[in-house]
């Protein structure tokens, strides 16, 4: 049984990894809400403060898995980060706050291996990593443009994930203004 979960585990996470990928491909960075809307139409506006505005949605990731994508947005900027967290397949998510509650502190380290050795196969080594306040947090540079984070958090029994953030190196305000948006 442990052998089955932990393969269910490892094809989640290739396919969140996929996911990304796939999520990656269509957006780009400095994009404008609107333009992501057109992309991924059955998501949540939810406004952070005056200067940054989330836009999330759910997609599926193999038969019972889904994955809360956030598409972080600057104002005059537009798309300057991305975030996928795993959602359990019994695991419930807020839209509007992002939270994804249900994964247990054994399911986010699990997922956070697999994570990690899946994004050190596509990005080769990673940089140092650290632990602060609960969360481990591990970074790859991934090809000239772009840096990727994971973060694994095991606070206490209801308060754990596993997510990937992905972020441009260079400004999302000169990346828009260069493709012409």
């Amino acid at each position: 049984m442990k052998r089955v979960l932990r393969v269910a585990c490892a094809l989640a996470i290739c396919l969140v990894a996929a996911q990304a990928q796939a999520v990656l491909d269509k957006a780009k960075w400095g994009m404008r809400l609107d333009e992501i809307k057109k992309l991924y139409p059955s998501g949540e506006v939810a406004k952070i403060d005056d200067d940054r505005t989330v836009y999330r949605l759910v997609r599926p990731v193999g038969v019972d898995s889904r994955a809360l994508v956030s598409f972080f947005l600057s104002q005059g900027c537009g798309l300057d980060s991305v975030e996928l967290s795993l959602i359990p397949p019994q695991g419930t998510f807020n839209l509007l706050t992002g939270a994804v509650s249900g994964m247990t502190i054994s399911q986010s380290r699990k997922a956070g291996i697999e994570m990690r050795r899946g994004l050190s196969d596509k990005y080769g080594v990673e940089s140092p990593s650290s632990y602060s306040s609960g969360t481990y947090t591990f970074a790859w540079v991934a090809g000239e443009s772009e840096s990727v984070y994971l973060y694994v958090e095991d606070g206490s029994e209801s308060d754990n994930a596993a997510r990937v953030v992905y972020s441009p190196k260079a400004n999302p305000c000169k990346l828009h203004r260069a493709d012409g948006l």
